[in-house]
């Protein structure tokens, strides 16, 4: 495992990682989990001491694998000298701290969404996958990636890099399933899916059939609906739909009112 290069953390399961450093010179270097002498130093590290070895920021790299990594903060010393006969050693150690998360990144399935059918109004209906994630490195704090198979190609969620992760489509009618995959600093990944229909609806409820029983007029309608009534004559239809009078339903299909001959009755219904 090798520590990311802009975070102290790693995964919940490491115990050792590959590590390395840069100095400005060819040298000799050698860490510890305590401060000690460079000679009093046990790890000894493996570095560059030809100019060809440099890396981009023309420095020479000295390597190892920092073991024995236990949950929480794990401190490391590093010391190093001059490769030149007689050369010195750091006073001063440089200390590094490596982070091991306390537990594992999970992904908070209560959270997530869809979950079953997503509908519209429109040929193209809008739908937000969300994820929320917790633990890991910096309590769930991670970036998520989606797609529709494994590879992620839909990339990275638009909203992501916190714990709580969102991302917009506009989907035709059909079924979907989506496949996540989060990682937090520490290199951590989680997965889950996510599967759900889209339903386009872009026609309105239609009354298919308007009759008397016992002291109630019953509507039925071909979908689940929302019914209401006015009796205004001058207003007629015209009235806000929130203004109307709701009819009473069980099943959202068949819909009642009081049964008033003297009264015209002006009914709007919506899905």
């Amino acid at each position: 495992t090798s520590i990311p290069e802009t975070s102290p953390y790693v995964g919940y399961d490491a115990t050792e990682i590959d590590f390395r450093i840069g100095v400005n010179m060819p040298s000799y270097c050698k860490w510890d989990t305590q401060e000690k002498t460079y000679d009093d130093m046990v790890n000894v590290m493996s570095c560059g001491e030809d100019a060809a070895e440099m890396n981009l920021q023309m420095l020479f790299e000295c390597s190892t694998t920092l073991k024995g990594i236990q949950k929480g903060d794990n401190k490391f010393y590093f010391k190093c000298k001059n490769r030149v006969e007689g050369g010195k050693a750091n006073k001063d150690s440089y200390p590094f701290t490596i982070k091991r998360t306390q537990e594992k990144l999970t992904i908070d399935e209560s959270y997530t969404s869809p979950k079953e059918i997503v509908r519209g109004s429109t040929e193209v209906v809008k739908a937000e996958l969300k994820i929320k994630t917790l633990k890991g490195a910096n309590e769930g704090n991670a970036i998520c990636y989606y797609g529709e198979d494994e590879n992620y190609k839909g990339g990275a969620f638009s909203k992501t890099n916190s714990y709580e992760h969102s991302q917009e489509q506009g989907l035709d009618a059909g079924t979907y399933k989506y496949y996540i995959k989060c990682v937090d600093a520490g290199g951590d990944v989680e997965k889950t899916t996510i599967t759900f229909d889209v339903e386009s609806d872009q026609g309105a409820p239609i009354i298919t059939r308007v009759y008397k029983e016992a002291n109630e007029l019953k509507i039925i309608t071909n979908e689940n609906a929302e019914c209401v009534y006015g009796k205004d004559k001058k207003l007629k239809c015209g009235y806000l739909f929130t203004d109307g009078i709701a009819m009473t339903t069980y099943d959202n299909l068949e819909h009642s009112a009081d049964w008033d001959t003297s009264s015209n009755y002006y009914i709007k219904c919506k899905d």
